[in-house]
């Protein structure tokens, strides 16, 4: 599996939760470890904390019940 097929399912599967989720690329390699930010074009769009929805909007409309 490649590395962007298995982000483009973990990613929102860990969104759906309601909890940002960014990636982590080498993390046990030191300084050479990358922490990369929730937003679009590093994670799907439709999860990104700056994307067209917001994760903000999608945890306010799970606290409604909607």
């Amino acid at each position: 599996m490649w590395g962007a097929a298995l982000l483009d399912a973990a990613v929102p599967t860990v969104a759906e939760s309601g909890v940002p989720c960014g990636v982590l690329v080498n993390a046990a390699d030191g300084e050479q470890g990358l922490v990369l930010p929730p937003v679009a074009g590093v994670v799907p769009e439709n999860v990104a904390v700056d994307g067209p929805e917001s994760i903000a909007a999608q945890i306010g409309r799970m606290e409604e019940g909607a």
